[in-house]
């Protein structure tokens, strides 16, 4: 194992996309609810993402929520970085649901305790240190099909982003470390989960899959993604509905219509 990385964090899945109710293409192509998407989508450009304590701590799974609140916020015209310490609040909000602590990682979703579950009941506040602030919600998620790309494409570009738990191999750690920029399939140390489990909001589509993790915006070849993404999710935030429209050209109505029949 290469030294000095940084932390994962990521718990397996709790359940397989088979098994998931609220399934994104189940609304999608029977009801024609998606406009022309583009081959190629950026959110969340010219943004700093803060690592948000994932080099010391398994907290990805929450770090990744601050950064899907940095990209929906700078869309709708107020940008907003949560600071550090909502992170962690958040972190250890999710840990007592799930009877986890701080040397552990989190679920994602299910059994209404995953983090994006706590994320849709309770919120996460977006406050400084020191500052009131009120929790804000989700509207609701739904489970993406990792293995189609053109739905992946779509939900990324209609959502502003996709909640990505990816189970990397050890592959992805010296490919990390060798500071090359993309994670791509190696002939070895490449069995899923080797290195574990950790999860990422994708911020961009096009050649390659982006995300944003560690600091960094970090690309994925795309058969590196469909190999080992193991679970996958879009969540409907007010921030990208709050004008009107989302920034992807999808009226506010439209979304909610799916969001309420999710």
């Amino acid at each position: 194992m290469p030294a000095a990385l940084p932390q994962l964090g990521k718990a397996p899945p709790r359940q397989h996309y088979g098994e998931v109710a609220a399934k994104l293409a189940d609304f999608i192509e029977p009801k024609r609810l998606l406009p022309q998407v583009p081959a190629s989508w950026q959110w969340g450009k010219g943004l700093e993402f803060p690592v948000y304590g994932n080099d010391t701590l398994p907290d990805c799974t929450c770090a990744a929520v601050g950064h899907h609140e940095q990209v929906w916020s700078a869309r709708a015209g107020a940008p907003e970085t949560p600071a550090l310490e909502a992170v962690l609040e958040f972190f250890d909000y999710t840990g007592s649901m799930q009877g986890l602590g701080r040397n552990q990682g989190r679920y994602m979703a299910g059994g209404g305790i995953g983090v994006l579950d706590c994320w849709r009941n309770r919120g996460f506040s977006q406050a400084a240190p020191g500052v009131p602030a009120p929790y804000e919600r989700i509207l609701g998620y739904a489970v993406v099909n990792q293995l189609d790309l053109a739905e992946v494409r779509a939900a990324g570009y209609l959502f502003g982003g996709l909640y990505a738990g990816l189970a990397l191999p050890l592959s992805a750690a010296y490919q990390w470390q060798g500071q090359g920029g993309v994670w791509s399939l190696q002939h070895s140390n490449n069995a899923p989960g080797s290195w574990g489990g950790h999860a990422v909001n994708i911020t961009a589509y096009g050649t390659y899959i982006t995300c944003a993790t560690w600091g960094r915006r970090w690309r994925m070849s795309k058969s590196f993604f469909r190999t080992y993404c193991d679970e996958l999710y879009v969540a409907l935030s007010p921030d990208w509905v709050q004008a009107g429209a989302a920034p992807s050209g999808y009226d506010q109505a439209g979304l909610l219509g799916l969001l309420t029949q999710l």
